[in-house]
């Protein structure tokens, strides 16, 4: 427990307690034991925080919180190929909507498009790596990716690389 006091002065303890892989914060108010706020964060194995939950109040209903975007910032892709570019991971809290909506920003979003309810970003034509499209003229194509749950809103920049297949001789 820990002693802290807020700006009008009052004093209040704090608690952090954890169990498998949540760790829960809880301020208490000293002079009636009133629980003030609990702010709840899961973790994976690997120490990354996974969801987070934030009850005001002791009690009242959970504040919404922005969702939190799992994947990384940067993909690989093999050039001519199709599918899928990048895999928007996200997670929420449920108490903004019921379901995750995903778009694209960024400088070479235009040459993408995304799945606006499973999060697939996939090419819109099929990248070469010898005449490169993206902004840069390098094959690093820059985007932006949202994760929603219609209220709130969490972005990640990610970096595209488009690799070089070493393609068979034409022989004419």
């Amino acid at each position: 427990w820990d002693d802290y006091y807020d700006a009008a002065g009052r004093n209040f303890k704090s608690d952090v307690s954890f169990d498998d892989g949540t760790r829960t914060l809880t301020e208490y108010d000293v002079d009636d034991l009133a629980i003030w706020e609990q702010h709840i964060l899961n973790y994976d194995s690997n120490g990354a925080l996974i969801l987070e939950q934030y009850i005001p109040d002791g009690g009242g209903p959970p504040i919404n919180m922005p969702p939190i975007i799992l994947s990384g910032s940067t993909a690989s892709f093999a050039e001519n190929g199709t599918g899928v570019v990048y895999q928007v991971i996200a997670n929420d809290d449920g108490t903004g909507g019921t379901t995750l909506g995903y778009a694209l920003a960024g400088t070479d979003a235009a040459l993408f498009n995304i799945d606006s309810t499973t999060g697939a970003v996939t090419f819109k034509n099929a990248p070469n790596y010898e005449a490169p499209g993206d902004a840069g003229g390098n094959n690093l194509y820059d985007i932006i990716v949202t994760a929603t749950d219609g209220t709130l809103s969490n972005s990640r920049n990610v970096a595209v690389t488009v690799t070089n297949v070493n393609a068979a001789p034409v022989i004419t």
